[in-house]
């Protein structure tokens, strides 16, 4: 585990709806207030930085202990991996966590995870997806960082890159990647790493629009149906908007991985913070 201190707040935190600037004024007459039925933790962009995820879980733990819940779901949203400095083990503890039975658990589809997918199919991948943070998963699996960055600059080495990797990478840790869906459901609110094609029904969304979708989704102000709850595009602060939350706030530059809770009509948000610089993309 990465050798850092990493800093829990100690209380959820009220996670008001912002209208700010635009027209919500549909929102604002809206009869109905998006609902849940079930506590729902939702947990944004983590990117290889396990002493964050180690923390989060138990802060989330401590936050059922302390506010009980008969059935509570955590919704991991996608990019588990890149960028940070373990993403192996990272991944070992998500599949370890999708195993517990204290809680159910949904675990998304990003990018990142679908950049690692193509990889394992495509070594001419490897130029873009490492310069992306994909040379830090790839070293987190045990590849020389001399044959990486060789292998970005030539297609012949990045072959032997790709095959390298597939040596290392555990069999359950690709049928995990595998296994990622690219969006979920629950009550008034929908689950998706980057967003929705504002266009288009909940219902007909595309895997490549619900992996990568930005500015169009980002800039809409449409009632999409339900709530849509996100990361892939990182904001300053977590976005609480009528129509959308973004729960990335970029943990490789800033060093805070967020959460946010759905529970009824509410919304608050968990929050931890590491005490070192973290690496720039």
């Amino acid at each position: 585990m990465t050798n850092a201190k990493v800093l829990a707040h100690n209380i959820r935190t009220p996670l008001e709806v912002v209208f700010g600037r635009g027209d919500w004024e549909h929102f604002r007459i809206k009869a109905q207030t998006p609902m849940t039925s079930r506590r729902i933790y939702a947990v944004a962009d983590i990117h290889g930085y396990d002493t964050h995820l180690n923390s989060m879980v138990r802060r989330i733990r401590e936050d059922i202990a302390e506010f009980p819940s008969a059935n509570p779901i955590i919704i991991f949203l996608g990019d588990y991996i890149d960028r940070g400095p373990n993403s192996k083990l990272v991944v070992e503890m998500l599949c370890e966590l999708r195993k517990s039975s204290n809680f159910d658990c949904v675990l998304l589809r990003g990018n990142h995870e679908q950049w690692l997918i193509d990889f394992a199919q495509d070594s001419t991948v490897l130029p873009l997806w490492g310069r992306k943070g994909g040379l830090q998963t790839l070293l987190s699996y045990g590849v020389p960082l001399s044959q990486i960055e060789a292998g970005i600059e030539s297609p012949l080495i990045a072959e032997d890159v790709r095959r390298q990797f597939l040596n290392h990478l555990p069999t359950e840790h690709m049928a995990f990647f595998r296994s990622l869906p690219s969006h979920f459901e629950l009550d008034d609110y929908f689950f998706a790493h980057a967003g929705v094609d504002p266009d288009l029904p909940l219902d007909q969304q595309t895997d490549h629009d619900l992996t990568w979708i930005r500015y169009k989704f980002l800039e809409s102000r449409k009632d999409f149906g339900k709530v849509v709850v996100h990361g892939h595009t990182p904001a300053q602060k977590v976005e609480s908007l009528p129509n959308r939350i973004n729960v990335d706030t970029e943990i490789y530059t800033r060093g805070v991985l967020n959460c946010v809770i759905l529970e009824g009509e509410t919304r608050y948000l968990l929050t931890v913070k590491s005490d070192y610089p973290t690496q720039v993309a």
